[in-house]
């Protein structure tokens, strides 16, 4: 099954063009990436690129040996590759769509594992699963939720345990009641060879469904056992809480998307697609300022395109953009590591807004001036773009539409589990030109936890009631509950803090 090509032993699948793809692995095997490669996304486990050959594109998917632990592969354990290779085959032969593999290639030297490479067939596609779900009509959201409830139904029954059943890992082709996607990255799929137990069921079926109760009733009517349908939507609620908390993380830590790097006595944590000469530039010319123009990196001002996209922080649809940027100083730390510096506290709280679906300033880089173990100052750098307060002042009814919005918006983030630390209603501002889109501002100030304490929500929704008061001086209590009543439709916490709040008062 095995053959040699090159410095590589490889195991072609049935029907594989050989001779094309043996030039294709010398090549790499050289170092040589050909010219007509294009890369569809690099990390420090793989690299995927997309090479046009004679009988139609190709994906090429490498897994350099990272570790020791990668790199001790002792037979008869599988490389990455050659599992993937393996699963493919697998649920081919079940009769599902997956990406046909063409070959493993894998560079041995006894039970050491250098590099190892997939080879599968390009698919023609539209776009990943969750893409097309956001932007898809009813018919075609429909289709594709009940093929995929289907697809893992016959997963399940054959004893495949998917393992990594998110909606990126299936390429959708079709519109309408026509349809239907096309598994690929199946590396952590296993083999039990039994039914698959029910617990292992949810946790696919999790994944797969997202938070919606509509789209997860979809999918499990695709599948065909309601008695799974509330353990789903309940772990799929658990796993968006994991997720959440998770790649919160990822900006203070080397990933796909972030690089932290030290310079001097700074500590720098930057997107990816913001160079560190750019950062420091833009810091040292700045800071008497506050802000710089003409800096090159990050996103185009505006909303975030896609923030729950993996490796969010590299490079997005306009990105790398020109523009200006904000330089904000902030305090330090008050102890020695690891207390957060307020720096980092607006770091970690600009991406934690992001991926609860809020808007704030593109946060690009943070800056920290370390000795002995504290942090003396920090600088936060965000894209600069012009917006204005949130509440407008006066007795027009655009003035009671802005509170009834910001006691809206009020509701979204204590739900989301954020809070101001003592919020200025001025913190919520508007952009102009996206018809009063929401940006969170003063995110040193920002909290993030899983659910707002009662206390934190009185404290600010009564602020959020001071500002509005301040914008319209005199207004009755009784209009100022009218114009703030929408807070209470984020729950029953938020019910009760508004009645605290205004308490002996009921909006007409």
């Amino acid at each position: 099954m095995w053959e040699a090509v090159g410095s590589w032993r490889v195991a072609f699948a049935a029907g594989a063009p050989r001779d094309e793809i043996s030039r294709l692995l010398e090549s790499l095997g050289r170092g040589d990436l050909p010219a007509s490669a294009t890369e569809i996304k690099s990390g420090r486990l793989r690299q995927v690129l997309r090479v046009p050959v004679d009988s139609g594109a190709v994906f090429v998917k490498r897994y350099p040996g990272a570790g020791v632990l990668d790199r001790f592969v002792p037979w008869p354990r599988r490389s990455r590759a050659y599992q993937e290779h393996v699963n493919l085959e697998r649920v081919r032969a079940l009769g599902l769509r997956a990406a046909e593999p063409v070959c493993t290639a894998e560079k041995r030297r006894g039970p050491w594992l250098d590099e190892s490479l997939l080879v599968t067939r390009d698919v023609a596609a539209l776009a990943t699963l969750g893409t097309t779900l956001h932007d898809a009509g009813s018919e075609t959201r429909d289709a594709l939720l009940s093929d995929l409830g289907r697809v893992a139904r016959r997963l399940h029954d054959a004893g495949l345990w998917h393992r990594d059943m998110h909606r990126g890992n299936f390429l959708v082709s079709g519109t309408g009641a026509e349809a239907c996607s096309t598994m690929i990255d199946l590396q952590k799929l296993r083999a039990l060879r039994v039914s698959l137990p029910s617990t292992l069921r949810v946790l696919d079926l999790a994944m797969a469904s997202g938070t919606d109760s509509v789209q997860a009733a979809t999918l499990m009517a695709g599948y065909g056992d309601d008695r799974l349908a509330d353990r789903v939507l309940r772990a799929s609620r658990q796993r968006r809480r994991r997720r959440l908390r998770s790649r919160g993380r990822r900006c203070v830590v080397p990933s796909t998307g972030f690089r932290i790097e030290d310079s001097g006595a700074l500590r720098v944590y930057r997107r990816a697609d913001i160079e560190m000469a750019a950062v420091l530039e833009a810091l040292e010319n700045g800071r008497a300022s506050g802000r710089v123009d003409g800096v090159r990196g990050g996103p185009l001002a505006g909303p975030v395109v896609d923030t729950h996209a993996r490796g969010h922080g590299a490079s997005e649809a306009g990105a790398p953009a020109e523009g200006p940027v904000a330089v904000t100083e902030l305090a330090g730390s008050r102890c020695p590591w690891p207390a957060r510096s307020a720096g980092m506290r607006a770091w970690r709280g600009a991406h934690a807004a992001l991926l609860r679906g809020f808007d704030t300033p593109a946060p690009l880089s943070l800056v920290e001036e370390r000795h002995l173990g504290w942090t003396r100052r920090s600088w936060l750098l965000t894209r600069w773009e012009p917006t204005e307060p949130m509440l407008q002042p006066g007795e027009a009814e655009s003035a009671r539409e802005s509170a009834r919005d910001a006691a809206r918006t009020l509701a979204r983030l204590h739900a989301s589990g954020l809070h101001y630390r003592d919020l200025d209603p001025d913190q919520l501002r508007v952009r102009p030109e996206t018809g009063g889109r929401v940006v969170l501002t003063g995110l040193e100030r920002l909290r993030v936890g899983t659910r707002v304490r009662a206390d934190s929500r009185v404290s600010d929704l009564a602020n959020l009631a001071h500002g509005v008061e301040r914008g319209a001086s005199g207004v009755p209590r009784a209009e100022l509950a009218r114009r703030l009543a929408p807070y209470r439709d984020g729950g029953e916490a938020a019910d009760a803090a508004w009645r605290i709040v205004f308490a002996g008062v009921e909006p007409e």
